[in-house]
């Protein structure tokens, strides 16, 4: 025991005598780091304010826009328990357009394991935690510490006496502050799972200048002049038709706080949104209560069973539902970008209409539902004795408008009335009722049942 005690006050004197001649001793640039990153790890909370500009082109359509992305972000963490959170903010103009963009990120530990929750336009998703999220509250990874350097030209910084490392960060060190920003702006057009996928910053760097107090060696501010993120944001848009290509990228994170603060918690709703999330993204909309959330990228909708049918089939994307009675199908279906839309069907229907029976088309038919405007079009037709018709309708989601002005979210019902059986004789007023049952998303329909919009 004795010997213990000994070897434990040998080494504490030790440490306390180094640790008194590196006061007195100049640091190099890369001892300046490590006792940066040392004093950070026994900090009891971090907090930081992130302010950015993005100036970029996008292309679409043949045509090229520039705008600039303004970015505010705050973050906060705590490393006993280990938690954090981070709200990042987001706007710019398109097409006289200013878009704004929100995203949460919650970190904690459930199960014993680290998680992070994500909520953007009223949609959660959870997923395990990378490390990268815990980076966002601790000291900069600088890639090369060898090659670290000081600014000598620089005393202080706002008053505060202060010395400059200059340095430069790898895409994954940067990723706790990239990866929300650049999901929002893909706006999940190809991708279903955007905000459970990190964004592969492999090709991403930037050269850092980090200002560190002298008297307490915790950084004040660190500056980002960000490059490479050309290519990761065009293959997040593969196939959307876009492209994006970025001339300059700034950050400026400054260090609000060291001090124990509370951290935002975990609203209760985010559980059971992010396992209805998971459900769907495993293709599966169904909630249990006769209300089917269908989504597409990002944009969800709540359809109710109609009265008087049953689901015949359903997807992510769509269900369907069948009336033995009337021999009536109705298919609802989410769709975003006109390339993604099956509207060349509908286009063909127009035209057969226009060149072969134009006497029949419907000209300015349009339902108005408690919350959408809805076009209609219709093909009856007479085949083995069977009358039968074939609606159309569909809505522009305007309230659902995020990032992109091109990428419209739709919904597109059709209903095939008889042939089968029974004569097709759905009136206008049973064809309106069918898209009253289309619903926007709202979590509280999780714990309704079947019936209309007054859910």
């Amino acid at each position: 025991m004795k010997r213990i005690f000994l070897r434990t006050a040998a080494g504490t004197l030790t440490a306390a005598l180094l640790l008194s001649m590196q006061g007195c001793m100049p640091m190099s640039p890369q001892q300046t780091a490590e006792r940066v990153a040392a004093n950070m790890s026994e900090t009891p909370c971090t907090a930081a304010s992130v302010t950015g500009q993005m100036e970029l082109s996008i292309g679409m359509g043949g045509m090229e826009v520039d705008t600039t992305v303004s970015v505010e972000e705050s973050l906060v963490y705590s490393p006993d328990p280990m938690q954090g959170y981070m709200n990042l903010e987001m706007s710019y103009e398109l097409m006289g357009i200013r878009v704004p963009m929100t995203l949460e990120s919650y970190l904690l530990e459930e199960d014993g394991k680290m998680v992070q929750y994500l909520h953007s336009d009223d949609i959660w998703m959870c997923a395990d935690a990378d490390t990268s999220m815990v980076q966002a509250g601790t000291a900069v990874q600088f890639d090369d510490p060898e090659n670290l350097t000081f600014d000598k030209e620089v005393e202080e910084l706002d008053g505060t006496p202060a010395i400059c490392l200059v340095g430069t960060l790898s895409g994954d060190t940067l990723s706790p502050i990239l990866d929300g920003m650049l999901g929002e702006l893909a706006g999940s057009q190809e991708q279903e799972d955007t905000l459970q996928e990190q964004a592969d910053l492999s090709g991403v760097s930037a050269d850092v200048r980090m200002y560190v107090n002298k008297e307490t060696y915790l950084p004040i501010r660190t500056e980002y002049s960000v490059v490479g993120l050309d290519a990761v944001m065009n293959s997040m848009l593969e196939g959307s038709g876009m492209s994006y290509t970025v001339s300059n990228f700034t950050m400026t994170c400054d260090y609000t706080s060291y001090e124990p603060q509370e951290i935002p918690a975990l609203p209760p709703q985010a559980h059971v949104a992010a396992e209805q999330a998971a459900r769907l993204a495993e293709g599966n909309p169904d909630n249990g209560n006769g209300i089917y959330t269908i989504r597409e990228g990002n944009y969800y909708m709540d359809i109710a069973t109609p009265e008087g049918y049953e689901v015949s089939g359903m997807n992510y994307d769509m269900v369907t539902f069948y009336s033995e009675e009337l021999d009536r199908t109705v298919q609802y279906q989410m769709y975003t970008t006109i390339d993604q839309n099956d509207f060349g069907l509908i286009d063909g229907y127009y035209t057969e209409l226009m060149e072969n029976h134009p006497d029949q088309y419907p000209y300015d038919n349009y339902y108005e539902s408690d919350t959408l405007l809805y076009s209609i079009m219709w093909i009856e037709y007479e085949e083995n004795d069977l009358r039968a018709a074939n609606y159309f309708a569909w809505a522009y989601l305007e309230d659902q408008v995020t990032a992109q002005a091109v990428n419209y979210p739709w919904i597109v019902v059709r209903i095939q009335d008889g042939g089968a059986e029974k004569d097709g004789s759905g009136s206008w007023e049973e064809i309106c009722a069918l898209l009253d049952y289309v619903m926007p998303y709202d979590l509280a329909h999780l714990d309704g049942g079947s019936g209309t919009q007054a859910v």
